[in-house]
């Protein structure tokens, strides 16, 4: 991991810290965050995470049970974690993925039994696109890609490239607004071989925007115009188009004619330029789209990564404990899945949709369909009782596995979700080829 990288994830801590009131560490690490040595990047990074996460457990116990919650007042924060909003609530105090529930494990308990994948999914963060159902199986296949001694933390498989390959030409949009992990795992078995960019050639950042409230609602109505830099490409595009039946051409196809659209970085204007000289190629905004962000350099040889043969497979499950048996098997030979659910998010139902950007006073149950990552399981007992816990994987940056017990969550409350989504299908990759999905189970 490069020093950069550790700065990153610590900084990152440093702002969780501040969160739970830690101020005055916080204030002096933040401060000197840039002095500091690499050998103790490590130690500064866990004793953040222990902190956080203790001083996080302290206050769930101080929170108001369910019955009472609709009559708790509304909770004003002054960190980082803040939406634009100041009267908005928390996002993982209050907006309750309640698919979602952790338990810490208790003084009078014990974790009888304990598995965990060997090769850990790399955790991506999506922003504010609907992407969950393609990085799920993205982080799949990167696991496989590490298994194959093809793949690590700083080379792993493009997220982009995957969209391209998988749902280009279903929408106007590049497969940004949602889809169906089923659908990617279909589409990829097709293929005689696995060839995918890497991140750091099609990194997913060149698109990226940040979640708000703004552009989120569990109906997802995808809106272009919330997205200033994928509007500014459409733009471009549609300008171009209108040369070119004009017989026309941008003279000189440089930042200056670019920036008029929206300030592109400097990555995205050398590969605007590129694609724009094939404008005449890429008839559809969508195939314009991916020469731009995911250019033809990126799969030269010595840049693509070929993986070995491996086969999406998947099975739906009959009861809570076909589900439990299934993952154990899978956790303990070190396939991680892929599971599509409800998130069941508190929400505000309207003609509009359904938002999260309101009172929660006047909010309900939503669905709000999420696709994740499954890579272990326990279950832990005390003298009288046991209940089972299953490790969850988000693609929401580091937020969910720091504010969920480093991701573990209760079966009951998870499954119960997964019950009430309409594609209840357990995906998973492995590498020896034998029964795959079928299309006709997706379609």
């Amino acid at each position: 991991m490069t020093d950069n990288h550790l700065k990153s994830k610590t900084t990152y801590l440093i702002k969780v810290a501040c969160h739970h009131k830690l101020k005055a560490l916080s204030t002096c690490l933040d401060t000197t965050i840039a002095r500091i040595s690499s050998n103790i990047l490590p130690l500064i990074a866990v004793f953040l995470f222990s902190i956080s996460t203790n001083s996080y457990a302290d206050e769930q116990q101080k929170l108001p049970s369910e019955s009472s919650k609709q009559e708790s007042s509304e909770v004003q924060l002054d960190s980082d974690f803040i939406w634009a909003n100041q009267e908005l609530d928390d996002l993982w105090f209050h907006v309750e993925y309640l698919a979602y529930q952790k338990q810490y494990v208790k003084e009078d308990e014990t974790i009888t039994e304990h598995y965990e994948t060997a090769t850990k999914p790399l955790v991506r963060d999506q922003g504010g696109y609907g992407i969950c159902y393609a990085m799920a199986p993205t982080s799949l296949i990167d696991q496989a890609c590490m298994k194959a001694g093809l793949c690590s933390e700083e080379v792993n498989i493009s997220v982009l490239d995957v969209i391209s390959q998988t749902s280009l030409g279903n929408d106007a949009y590049y497969g940004l607004d949602g889809g169906y992990s089923v659908n990617v795992g279909v589409r990829l078995n097709q293929k005689e071989k696995l060839r995918f960019a890497t991140e750091q050639c099609a990194p997913y950042e060149v698109i990226m925007v940040e979640f708000t409230p703004e552009i989120y609602s569990p109906n997802f109505v995808f809106n272009i115009e919330s997205y200033p830099r994928l509007h500014g490409l459409q733009k471009v595009h549609q300008d171009l188009m209108s040369k070119v039946s004009k017989n026309e051409h941008c003279q000189p196809c440089d930042a200056e004619y670019f920036n008029q659209f929206y300030e592109f970085d400097e990555l995205l204007l050398s590969r605007l330029k590129s694609a724009t000289a094939k404008t005449i190629n890429y008839e559809s905004y969508e195939a314009f789209l991916s020469a731009v962000i995911v250019p033809e350099e990126c799969h030269q040889e010595g840049k693509v990564l070929a993986l070995p043969e491996m086969t999406f497979k998947g099975r739906a499950t009959a009861s809570k404990q076909d589900f439990r048996d299934m993952i154990i098997d899978k956790v303990k030979n070190d396939y991680p899945l892929v599971v599509s659910s409800c998130t069941d998010v508190r929400a505000c139902l309207s003609d509009k949709g359904a938002v999260i950007n309101c009172p929660k006073k006047d909010r309900v149950r939503a669905c709000a369909p999420h696709s994740y990552i499954i890579d272990g399981f326990r279950k832990i007992c005390s003298k009288d009782q046991c209940r089972n816990q299953y490790r969850v994987h988000n693609s929401w940056r580091f937020d969910f596995q720091i504010y969920h017990d480093n991701g573990w969550v209760n079966e009951d409350s998870l499954y119960d979700a997964y019950t009430r989504y309409d594609d209840q299908m357990l995906i998973f990759l492995e590498f020896e080829q034998t029964t795959s999905i079928k299309k006709s189970e997706a379609e």
